[in-house]
């Protein structure tokens, strides 16, 4: 009788019932920025999204077992135990019974339950990424930066070229660069990740090299990163070149531009209308999205010009930013993708804003914990590697 029941109940749900849709046709759920391998694609039931469970459960390191002569599951993580039986919507969280909008069913094998249920019962913030046609269910409850007396409300990012620590600091051709160190935060034992320039770029901006190990003009990655997690949480992102020559453009140079410093562009689930040209950052900077990429040509970020060139760009285009920026809550982060091949990959990394302490730090990071410490301002899920790494928090007022 029990299994007649379950037949019944499965094929009212899915084959009687004309609202029954894969949601977008996809495959594609990303937990706290992980893919989840299941083959079996979200689907929609009367307006509600039903996922597998048993993927999602295990990507969050739940235990999942399964009783197939009650067709019951029982998933445990830490202090919580849920318990539910196909076709039937009562469950028993921690022995409380509760009900779910419609009762779980069978695809494939896979036990498919309601989506927000899931998302309420681990604690998970569920968006959906149309771009990319994903869902990406993140925990709410991961540790953000604590010492932070006000939220910071914009972030320009400037990403300079090729040079180590002891060329920068101190030195005589860089003197707005060490004007900025005066009266910010200097990182004495910032790295970065490797050699060359582009999986550096790639790092910073998604928490992985993605693979690349040298720089060329490469196929679009499907990857969460900075800018699909900004948008998911409703935040804005968008990334301004030197010398790009159009909106949206994906060629790999153009005069004194190169693709392989703009990570941005490297991203199918990132717009094509967020990769601009310098010409387009604004001059009020109350409209600046929450967070910048700036990215100097060749002649102006020392990957072909001198330092000094370097200095006097940054000195014309962000001195004005930085003075805003003391009265408005915002930061500017200034580095460097990787150092002259000199040993330890050995980085400047300056930190400036009204929240910062003036001062050096000798905090051991790369461009892992910077990504870290823009994700915690935000609230943002973690990406690849920044889950290893630590937010930057001795600088902090």
């Amino acid at each position: 009788m029990r299994k007649i029941l379950f037949i019944v109940v499965l094929l009212s749900l899915v084959f009687g019932n004309p609202l029954v849709t894969n949601a977008a046709n996809t495959t594609l759920i990303w937990v706290n920025g992980n893919t989840v391998n299941t083959s079996i694609s979200p689907q929609i039931i009367n307006g509600h999204t039903f996922v597998p469970l048993r993927a999602i459960a295990e990507g969050l390191g739940s235990k999942v077992s399964w009783d197939n002569g009650l067709r019951k599951a029982t998933v445990e993580k830490a202090d919580k135990t849920i318990e539910f039986t196909i076709g039937n919507p009562e469950v028993t969280v921690n022995s409380t019974h509760a009900s779910i909008e419609l009762a779980p069913y069978i695809v494939e094998g896979s036990s498919m339950l309601p989506l927000r249920f899931i998302g309420e019962q681990f604690g998970l913030k569920v968006t959906w990424d149309p771009l990319t046609k994903a869902i990406y269910l993140d925990n709410t409850t991961i540790s953000r930066i604590t010492n932070l007396t006000s939220p910071i409300e914009h972030i320009v990012v400037v990403i300079e070229e090729n040079h180590s620590y002891n060329q920068i600091v101190g030195s005589s051709n860089a003197p707005y660069m060490n004007s900025l160190i005066q009266k910010g935060a200097l990182l004495t034992n910032a790295h970065g990740v490797t050699h060359p320039s582009q999986p550096n770029y790639l790092a910073l901006f998604s928490g992985s090299t993605q693979g690349v190990k040298d720089d060329a003009c490469l196929k679009p990655f499907l990857a969460p990163n900075l800018a699909s997690s900004l948008i998911n949480a409703q935040l804005t992102f968008t990334g301004y070149s030197e010398d790009l020559p159009r909106v949206g453009y994906t060629g790999c140079s153009s005069k004194g531009y190169a693709r392989k410093h703009n990570p941005w562009i490297q991203f199918t689930n990132v717009s094509a209308a967020l990769n601009r040209s310098l010409s387009d950052f604004p001059q009020d900077f109350s409209s600046l999205p929450t967070v910048s990429f700036v990215i100097p040509n060749h002649q102006n970020d020392m990957h072909d010009g001198t330092v000094k060139q370097a200095d006097d760009w940054l000195k014309t285009n962000m001195d004005s930013y930085v003075t805003w920026a003391n009265t408005h809550k915002s930061l500017l982060i200034v580095t460097w993708d990787e150092d002259d091949f000199a040993k330890d990959n050995h980085i400047p990394l300056i930190l400036v804003g009204p929240m910062v302490k003036a001062g050096k730090y000798d905090d051991n990071v790369t461009h892992y914990n910077v990504l870290r410490t823009i994700e915690d301002a935000f609230h943002l899920p973690l990406l690849g590697d920044s889950k290893k790494a630590q937010p930057i928090t001795s600088i902090w007022k």
